[in-house]
């Protein structure tokens, strides 16, 4: 089972311009906090100790936060099954 996880956190590769926007994942713009309140979910994954600083390295060097690679990883999955996010 871990060599299943590092095969998948090893064949995806998040460019910084290919980070989504915060918006395609639910959460909202100034114009649409006055439009409809967004209803989100949270999902928790434990990792190791070694995968974590191994995420929070790839989210700095990549100039962003592992929050929003997690996002990105989430829609790689779901567009590779053929779904997508909501907007």
């Amino acid at each position: 089972m871990k060599n299943r996880h590092r095969t998948l956190l090893d064949s995806v590769s998040i460019a910084p311009d290919a980070m989504p926007a915060a918006d395609s994942f639910g959460t909202e713009s100034q114009e649409g906090k006055e439009a409809a309140e967004v209803v989100r979910r949270g999902i928790l994954v434990r990792v190791s100790p070694e995968t974590w600083r191994a995420l929070k390295l790839a989210a700095i060097q990549n100039n962003t936060t592992v929050q929003m690679m997690m996002l990105a990883a989430i829609e790689v999955v779901l567009n590779g099954h053929g779904q997508s996010p909501a907007p």
